[in-house]
């Protein structure tokens, strides 16, 4: 099941990509750096705050409407006060609605999406009253959700773009869980509509 679900997730991607690409005549690129905020787990228990480091490539599919896959790196997927040092790769498919403020370039927006989070490492992490054992290549279901406000051109054709983004696994070891990723980067502009 948990391979399936990857596999399924990738095909995904790739499909809303290529399809999206079809009527979309302009591409963005969005390299991002930042930081996650966890939620309490199991009314207990805390996921580490951790640096994130990915890329965002996003297709415009109109002048308001967006599809972004998205692909990112966790150097510590783990329990505050552990240290199994599980790394996790995060990859999904967003849809964003942006709007156009007037006398500005500032573009605001909000997004909703799937993907998953993928562990890479094994561990086995006992908490006072259960223990957790995470495989490697273990993936769970994520949806995605939140908003951001971008500003293209800001340095020629280079704008910058800011994200702050909730993202759920509804079943992580049979309970929901939480985080809010600040992140931030620069956003390159390809071809033209």
């Amino acid at each position: 099941m948990k391979r399936s679900a990857k596999h399924a997730g990738l095909c995904l991607c790739l499909m809303t990509f290529f399809a999206s690409g079809a009527y979309a005549q302009k591409y963005e690129i969005h390299p991002l750096v930042g930081r996650t905020i966890p939620l309490k787990w199991a009314d207990l228990y805390y996921l580490k705050s951790v640096s994130i480091v990915g890329v965002k490539g996003l297709v415009y599919t109109n002048n308001d409407t967006q599809v972004e896959g998205e692909f990112e790196y966790l150097p510590h997927f783990e329990f505050r006060g552990t240290d199994p040092k599980v790394r996790a790769f995060v990859w999904g498919v967003n849809v964003s609605r942006s709007y156009t403020l007037p006398d500005t370039k500032a573009i605001p927006f909000y997004t909703f999406g799937v993907g998953a989070v993928t562990a890479h490492g094994s561990s086995t992490t006992v908490l006072p009253d259960r223990s957790i054992t995470i495989d490697n290549n273990d993936t769970f279901f994520s949806m995605n959700y939140g908003v951001g406000i971008k500003a293209p051109r800001v340095f020629g054709p280079v704008g910058l773009r800011i994200n702050l983004y909730g993202r759920t696994m509804p079943n992580f070891f049979g309970r929901a869980n939480s985080w809010a990723e600040i992140t931030g980067g620069l956003v390159f502009p390809i071809g033209t509509r």
